[in-house]
């Protein structure tokens, strides 16, 4: 476990993570906090519902989950701030950050995001259903390694069974129209 945290603070952080410390921080704080006021809010949602799930549970575990990968975001920072302290001791020389390794290393990550996006303006244009399909399933094939059947057979299953779910859960259980 130690030689997997070195690993990483001789990386991307090594260079200037004396100076990103304070302000990831700052930013994870500012993060718990704006968690803090959401769930405050959730308590002026307009309860209504004959059901037992009123419409603030959803954003309450939403901003749970929220809270505590923050809180470990904090906890590893801290960590990284101790082992980045002891890497620069011990190692004084400069590495260059590559744009090219990066993106090449990455490449999933970022096609994530513009397929979020995509998915985003299609919610509106076409609705949840279509929307959801296409974004589940060319997502699961981009982060799955797709070498057999077996597995686009899966990849459809839960992808039709992930957004049939979700949109039953929405309309049926919390009463809440989606597109």
């Amino acid at each position: 476990m130690k030689a997997f945290f070195f690993f990483i603070a001789q990386g991307f952080y090594q260079r200037s993570y004396k100076n990103m410390f304070k302000k990831n921080l700052a930013f994870a704080i500012g993060i718990l906090l704006f968690c803090i006021l959401m769930y405050m809010e959730t308590f002026r949602f307009a309860s209504e519902s004959t059901l037992r799930v009123g419409p603030q549970v959803y954003p309450r575990i939403l901003l749970a989950v929220l809270a505590c990968l923050t809180g470990v975001y904090i906890m590893k920072e801290i960590v990284m701030k101790a082992i980045s302290n002891k890497t620069q001791e011990e190692n004084k020389e400069k590495k260059h950050f590559n744009w090219r390794s990066f993106f090449s290393y990455y490449y999933k990550t970022f096609f994530v995001f513009v397929l979020f996006a995509l998915y985003i303006f299609l919610l509106n244009n076409v609705g949840f259903i279509i929307s959801s399909l296409i974004f589940l399933f060319i997502g699961q094939t981009l982060l799955m390694k797709m070498k057999s059947i077996k597995l686009y057979i899966i990849n459809v299953s839960v992808t039709f069974v992930a957004t049939f779910f979700i949109f039953i859960v929405f309309t049926e259980v919390l009463g809440v129209r989606l597109p």
